[in-house]
């Protein structure tokens, strides 16, 4: 609720953060702007001071949230739209890579799921038939990506990007030797 109240209120905020792979806790002065949830997890969006960049944060990894008197930095002035700035993305881990094409073949059985339940907004169905359902999507290559693909497991084939592909053969080879 403090999150939601500085946002509403344009006020910055001191925020005390670890990271899921960290023991240490870090501050960072954060600029709020909006608030997104991605597979029951919720994150903040916003510009963060010293590093002079958009960043997102899970809130679930937020330890502590202090509002301070600052001048906040409007959303425009640091060249931050929110629409533009997950439209390529699945989740919300944007990183600094430019969105390419993603071809998945999937069964027909998941693909009758798919057209019901689009992956993503960018989603053009290429063939759709009694054999393969193929779809292409304009995506930055990221976490959740991989991991939405692997979810599906044996209905899905990433037939492009090469380097998407191979994560993904990768990934699957490491499970298996996991067994």
């Amino acid at each position: 609720s403090q999150l939601i109240q500085a946002i509403a209120d344009q006020k910055v905020v001191l925020v005390h953060y670890k990271k899921f792979n960290s023991d240490a806790e870090k501050e960072y002065t954060i600029h709020p702007y909006i608030i997104k949830e991605f597979q029951h997890f919720w994150y903040l969006t916003g510009y963060v001071e010293g590093y002079n960049e958009v960043r997102t944060f899970g809130i679930d990894r937020i330890t502590a949230v202090t509002a301070i008197e600052e001048e906040f930095k409007e959303a425009d002035t640091v060249g931050f739209n929110a629409n533009a700035y997950f439209k390529n993305c699945l989740g919300v881990t944007t990183l600094d890579r430019k969105p390419e094409k993603v071809v998945l073949s999937f069964s027909p059985q998941r693909g009758n799921y798919l057209k019901s339940q689009p992956l993503h907004a960018s989603q053009k169905i290429l063939v759709d038939n009694d054999d393969e359902f193929k779809i292409e999507l304009l995506l930055i290559s990221n976490f959740e990506l991989r991991n939405v693909i692997l979810s599906f497991g044996a209905d899905v084939k990433v037939l492009e990007p090469a380097s998407l592909k191979e994560s993904i053969i990768e990934a699957m080879k490491t499970a298996i030797d996991n067994y």
